[in-house]
């Protein structure tokens, strides 16, 4: 079994009963969970150093993603 567990969470979490602290909360309290992290969060980098290697041999990294312009938001 892996180290790893990736969670989806449904859209509407209010629909649900729930809220992302709720989730967050609920899951960090079990018995086993070393840490959590919000993968919105962090940059691709740190995702690639925290599981890239569980997928990749070691000759072999994840391919970059390229850089999205910043949207325009019309008021400028």
């Amino acid at each position: 079994m892996s180290r790893w567990l990736l969670v989806e969470l449904y859209e509407d979490l209010a629909k649900h009963r729930t809220t992302r602290t709720g989730v967050w909360s609920g899951i960090k309290i079990l018995s086993g969970v070393r840490s959590i992290t919000d993968i919105s969060a962090i940059s691709r980098r740190t995702a690639d150093e925290l599981v890239g290697d569980l997928f990749l041999p070691d000759d072999q990294v994840l391919a970059s993603s390229p850089r999205r312009r910043p949207r325009r938001n019309g008021m400028d």
